[in-house]
């Protein structure tokens, strides 16, 4: 690189700070899909694509709908993770990955 290159490098990237927080796209994100799956799920409760029984069904028999759940929670901590590996910050690389703010 040439002189002039190298020192304009350096004089862009001295004023620059570590982020400590990614923001709020997230946040945001989480929010947006959640609501997209309520809208979602009762949009099918409404047209009535369950057989009957469905529901009483997972009632009695609580590990199918346990593990769907546990399904679902892992779909939303994926997508978190994602979104927080995807936006560079100062955060420690495993903390990136877990699901709160703690």
């Amino acid at each position: 690189m040439s002189k002039d290159r190298t020192q304009l490098i350096s004089d862009l990237s001295n004023a620059l700070t570590a982020s400590d927080r990614s923001g709020r796209t997230a946040d945001l994100t989480l929010i947006w899909l959640a609501a997209n799956f309520i809208v979602a799920a009762l949009l099918i409760y409404s047209a009535g694509p369950f057989r009957e029984g469905s529901l009483q069904q997972a009632q009695d028999h609580p590990q199918f709908l346990i593990e769907s759940l546990t399904g679902v929670l892992a779909i939303i901590v994926l997508g978190v993770s994602a979104i927080r590996s995807g936006i560079p910050s100062s955060m420690f690389r495993l903390k990136r990955f877990w699901p709160c703010r703690c």
